[in-house]
């Protein structure tokens, strides 16, 4: 397995999860080759893709069984991208 960088890692996340329906964080560690040591971080990539500097993906989620979720990411809404500028201006 190759090392890891929060950047690379980053990018193979969004690029899975733009193409893929919903998946676990293990399932995507799973897909990309990357140990399951790593799902918190992949958890993290997650949460990363939904900020205004990563893209502000729309994350969806939905629980699967006791303490297991799935997440989708979809790119923003135009309102959303909108709003995304606006905040921009006020910084």
């Amino acid at each position: 397995m190759r090392p890891l960088n929060a950047d690379s890692l980053l990018i193979r996340v969004r690029e899975l999860m733009l193409r893929s329906e919903f998946l676990t964080p293990l399932e995507i560690c799973n897909l990309l080759g990357i140990d399951r040591a790593k799902i918190g971080s992949v958890s993290s990539r997650l949460r990363d893709l939904a900020t205004l500097k990563y893209g502000g993906y729309e994350k969806v989620c939905r629980k699967v069984s006791n303490g297991v979720y799935e997440y989708k990411i979809r790119p923003a809404s135009l309102e959303q991208q909108k709003l995304f500028k606006t905040e921009d201006k006020n910084v």
